[in-house]
């Protein structure tokens, strides 16, 4: 083999694994966006989990106060 199929050879090497270190930098700052946004929709469920909890603790707690105070109310003739 001469000396310039050899420099071709490695020339072609070197430029597939340039290549390939783009390709891969490329993908990894794709996957970063993803996890970013994969991220920022699991925060939002969490959240609306945390306040459907709370407006079902509200609603157990207040309706029957409400439904307590008027039956209290409608037995002293009191209208609502």
């Amino acid at each position: 083999m001469e000396d310039a199929q050899l420099a071709t050879i490695l020339t072609a090497i070197s430029d597939s694994r340039n290549e390939a270190t783009q390709a891969t930098g490329a993908l990894a700052v794709t996957v970063a966006g993803y996890h970013a946004d994969l991220n920022a929709r699991l925060n939002s469920v969490e959240a609306a989990q945390k306040s459907d909890k709370m407006w079902s603790r509200i609603n157990r707690t207040l309706v029957p106060i409400y439904a307590i105070g008027h039956g209290v109310l409608a037995h002293f003739g009191i209208r609502v």
